[in-house]
Parts: C-alpha cells; structure tokens; sequence
C-alpha cells in the first residue's frame, strides 16, 4: 500500500472483492495505514470500494486513515477520505490528537524545504468538515507542538486556513 503499486495491492484481492488466501484484514488495514501515511490515493480508494472501513482504528493507538492523511498534508486523500464519510473529530489514544491536530503538527515540524502549500489547503478542507481547533493541544505536550502553536498563529496563511477560507 505505502509504495503506491495499485497493481501489486489488486493480486491480494479476488473478482468479488474478498481477500485472497493467505491475507488477512489486519494485512489491509496495514496497508491502508501506509497508503494513507505515504498519499497513495488511488490505492486507498480501491481498499475502500472493496470493504476497508474508513475510520478505522488502524493500531493499537487508534489513529485512523484520516490521521495519517492529514499529517503528510495529502489534500486529495483527505478529501477522499472526507467524501467516504471519515471522522473529522477522531480521536487517536497515544497523543489525544484530531486529524487536525496532526496536520497542523505536521505542518509545523517540517523542514523548511518542505512545500506547505498543500498543508493549508489540507487544514481548510478539515475545517470546513466540521474540524475544531483545539489551542490548548499545542500549549501542552512537548516543545515540538508548542512550537508549532506559536508558528500557526503567527502564519496568516494558515490563520486564514483554520478560519476554512483558504482557497
């Protein structure tokens, strides 16, 4: 799922969309894990038309598709996502944190070569789903999500994408 091959992920499936001996659901929410984690849209796609639940607790933390999207600021996948019906408000157990909070902390633990364009268009796309700031995520925890707070509100680039009028 993570490297993209759509035509390697299809051999692991049956005509009738059942999964071929010896591959297990744990094997393709793996690979919907990566898929998601790495924006292989097309791939994702495919594992949900052929029965991958869209908000599923992908490990024992419970991030979800929507999560890993979010964070690599994959804005077609999230917006796939979104469309398949996707918890906006998700909650993963190992740090408390929303699909938004994760793409905001991707967002703000880049480097600085990293193209951000595609990240405020991700924030504005979860915002206008439903998705809630949550300040005080980025107030507590370590200093990697503090200083990602401090570099949001001082952005107003992202300013407009957290209010969802980002183009």
């Amino acid at each position: 799922g993570g490297v993209g091959r759509l035509d390697v992920v299809k051999k692991f499936f049956h005509d009738n969309g059942r999964l071929r001996s010896p591959s297990t659901l744990q094997q393709m929410r793996n690979g919907f894990a990566w898929a998601c984690e790495f924006g292989r849209t097309d791939v994702v796609d495919f594992l949900l038309r052929w029965g991958m639940e869209v908000s599923a607790a992908l490990n024992r933390h419970g991030q979800t598709g929507l999560h890993w999207a979010a964070y690599g600021g994959h804005e077609d996948l999230v917006r796939l996502l979104l469309q398949h019906g996707a918890q906006v408000d998700a909650r993963e157990r190992g740090f408390e944190g929303t699909p938004l909070s994760w793409a905001l902390y991707g967002w703000g633990s880049a480097p600085p070569t990293v193209q951000r364009e595609h990240y405020y268009r991700t924030i504005a796309l979860l915002v206008r789903a439903g998705a809630k700031l949550e300040p005080e995520w980025f107030e507590s925890g370590d200093e990697e999500r503090r200083q990602a707070g401090r570099k949001m509100r001082s952005d107003p680039r992202m300013r407009a994408a957290l209010s969802g009028s980002f183009p």
